[in-house]
């Protein structure tokens, strides 16, 4: 008799057990994929678009806002940045091999996957070449991402890829939704701390 109560606790013990880690997996686990597969292939046939609104830039000593109208036509794009730089109006060009940057009438040109070119002659740096997919919503392809996504909505709430952290806090309500705030963060790994946050609020999407 006290062989089998044994066997019955020992059964309970093992199934209370089970049903913990069940739990404790579910929430860890990370929102699905979106379930729109017509509107993620929608956007990833973009190829040809205008974007204009608002562009903040942060880094440790220094910080600024700017009027930003960018137009992407395949892998070409024009991005033009006004305002209160500190700088002057700013040009960025590329054919998606070389890129060129204008500012207060001199020219730098460089190589479009060149990492640091911005940087080197703003003081502050601009992902153009993976920007141009998260301003839609999407990660950049030929690197890793980590993507969640709002689990109502199946649009992507976050994102990080190439040691950026990109959020979404707001998107538009036309038929085929667009993000109209972004916010992105890098870390710097050797500082352990944040050297960069871009804040971008889309005014129009052509």
């Amino acid at each position: 008799m006290m062989r089998r109560n044994s066997s019955r606790i020992n059964i309970s013990l093992m199934l209370l057990i089970v049903a913990w880690l069940s739990a404790c997996s579910s929430i860890k686990q990370k929102p699905q994929a979106p379930q729109d597969t017509e509107r993620q292939q929608a956007l990833e046939s973009m190829q040809d678009w205008r974007l204009r609104g608002k562009l903040g830039f942060k880094v440790p000593k220094q910080s600024g806002t700017a009027f930003i109208d960018w137009k992407q036509t395949g892998d070409s794009f024009r991005i033009h940045l006004s305002g209160p730089l500190g700088q002057g109006a700013v040009t960025i060009e590329s054919n998606g091999e070389a890129i060129t940057l204008r500012q207060n009438g001199q020219q730098q040109q460089g190589l479009a996957q060149q990492k640091g070119f911005i940087k080197q002659q703003l003081g502050w740096d601009l992902p153009t070449q993976q920007l141009r997919y998260w301003v839609l919503g999407l990660s950049a392809p030929d690197s890793f991402a980590e993507a969640n996504y709002n689990p109502k909505t199946g649009l992507l709430s976050s994102l990080e890829q190439d040691q950026w952290n990109i959020s979404y806090p707001r998107y538009s309500r036309h038929r085929l939704p667009l993000p109209e705030k972004i916010v992105l963060r890098r870390a710097n790994p050797s500082l352990q701390s944040q050297d960069t946050k871009l804040t971008l609020i889309i005014k129009r999407w052509n």
